[in-house]
């Protein structure tokens, strides 16, 4: 068993349990969703911290982009440097996603294979997608639709339908999600260093990877993505008011600054 195929097992139990309670596939997935993004709760105020230092070292950054407009080379190297220097990973806005990955992957499997994860059923022998599927409504009596919209059925490219709405939203939200996670980190990051230039790349293409992927999947992967990604979407914006840019400086020393919470509340 391959580490992913492991994941995929813990995953469908998990799942599989919160089934058993609410017997509703999608509202399954919404309750997991939901403990996922709680245990990554930590990791997004640490990543918010760290972006929110990186919009505090932005006059920095913007001389020295002005210094060395044209030596690419020098830039890059200087850029480097004061992150190094103040601690900062320039990539903090992507990690959350980068995180999710294997997590995405591992329930993946578990949305094409539901009777095999969800349900311990042995389905080394069917080669075809919707016949394993169908095998977990069928045997299993998964509880397939969600508001209406079938989440184990295909999105088509060729024929609009109701199943377009959780790809596209799914798309919506993530681009979102990364044009606040950038505007947090400092702009819309218009440098000519590295660093930028792959945070704007990124932003770009995770949404138009979102697009095709979600349309390549029963529908069951766009509802998760779209759900993480509006909790992330809504934990951005709440950890926006409270940790405040103004709270996070740093003095002519380069030593850091941040105020507590009951400064903040009485500034």
């Amino acid at each position: 068993m391959g580490i992913i195929s492991g994941i995929a097992t813990g995953l469908g139990h998990i799942i599989a349990f919160i089934y058993k309670y609410v017997q509703n596939y999608g509202v399954a997935i919404i309750i997991f969703t939901l403990l996922v993004r709680l245990l990554l709760l930590p990791l997004n105020i640490k990543q918010q911290r760290s972006m929110l230092r990186m919009k505090a070292i932005n006059p920095l950054l913007q001389k020295i982009q002005t210094k060395y407009k044209d030596d690419k080379e020098k830039l890059n190297q200087e850029t480097m440097k004061l992150y190094k220097e103040y601690n900062i990973n320039p990539m903090a806005g992507c990690l959350p996603l980068l995180i999710q990955l294997p997590i995405l992957l591992a329930l993946i499997r578990v949305i094409y294979d539901p009777a095999r994860f969800m349900f311990g059923a042995d389905t080394s022998g069917i080669r075809d997608i919707m016949s394993k599927l169908n095998l977990a409504v069928n045997e299993y009596g998964l509880k397939r639709t969600f508001l209406g919209i079938d989440l184990i059925s295909i999105p088509d490219f060729k024929f609009v339908s109701v199943l377009w709405i959780f790809p596209l939203l799914a798309t919506a939200a993530t681009y979102l999600s990364g044009k606040m996670a950038q505007k947090t980190q400092g702009g819309t990051n218009t440098g000519n260093d590295a660093a930028s230039q792959t945070s704007n790349m990124m932003t770009s293409i995770f949404p138009i990877m979102t697009l095709f992927f979600t349309f390549t999947m029963p529908v069951a992967a766009s509802f998760y993505w779209f759900i993480s990604s509006a909790i992330q979407i809504v934990q951005t914006y709440a950890l926006n008011k409270i940790i405040k840019v103004d709270d996070i400086s740093i003095d002519d020393g380069g030593n850091w600054h941040e105020r507590n919470n009951k400064k903040r509340k009485n500034g």
